[in-house]
């Protein structure tokens, strides 16, 4: 299995619990925690929290799907709890973790509405964000969301529900 690669690769199935969704009429956002990148890693207090990842997104250019072990177990849920607070103003501007293949932010467009932005880096961006001579930073490899409070507190219950399946593994 491939790490970081579109899913009509043939990557298994798994079961998982629930999807975390963001939607507008011009784009979505989904992330599915699919199980732990190694399984039977138990004990291991790094490797045993790997998660797969799947990114299914869509935006002005396409979508994609994209699933990558890019999260681990505590920062899947250090998300839940960022998502809810957004809103409230109590977040920090920003939510990145260890792999950078995605960013969470907090940005005010130009026309002064508060914004949810994703941003995808190398490991779960489109394919066609790659193009030769396309400038490393461009609109295509974020997607914005309205802030708003019932639809990320959905989102951050989703991402709980979906880690009840995966909890964080200690150190035997």
């Amino acid at each position: 299995m491939q790490a970081g690669v579109d899913d009509q690769a043939g990557l298994p199935q798994f079961c998982y619990n629930g999807v975390m969704e963001l939607s507008t009429p011009e784009a979505y956002f989904r992330l599915t925690l699919l199980g732990y990148q190694f399984p039977d890693a138990e004990g291991e207090p790094y490797d045993a929290n790997w998660l797969l990842v799947r990114v299914d997104a869509a935006g002005p250019r396409g979508a994609w799907s994209v699933t990558d072990p890019c999260l681990l177990t505590h920062e899947a849920a250090a998300l839940a709890a960022w998502l809810e607070s957004a809103p409230t103003g109590q977040a920090p501007p920003v939510i990145s973790f260890l792999e950078p293949a995605l960013i969470f932010r907090l940005v005010r467009s130009a026309n002064g509405e508060d914004l949810l932005r994703i941003h995808f880096g190398s490991l779960v961006h489109p394919a066609w964000a790659s193009e030769p001579g396309r400038p490393r930073q461009n609109p295509d490899r974020w997607l914005d969301f309205p802030l708003d409070k019932s639809n990320l507190a959905a989102a951050a219950s989703s991402l709980r529900s979906q880690l009840r399946e995966y909890p964080i593994r200690r150190e035997l």
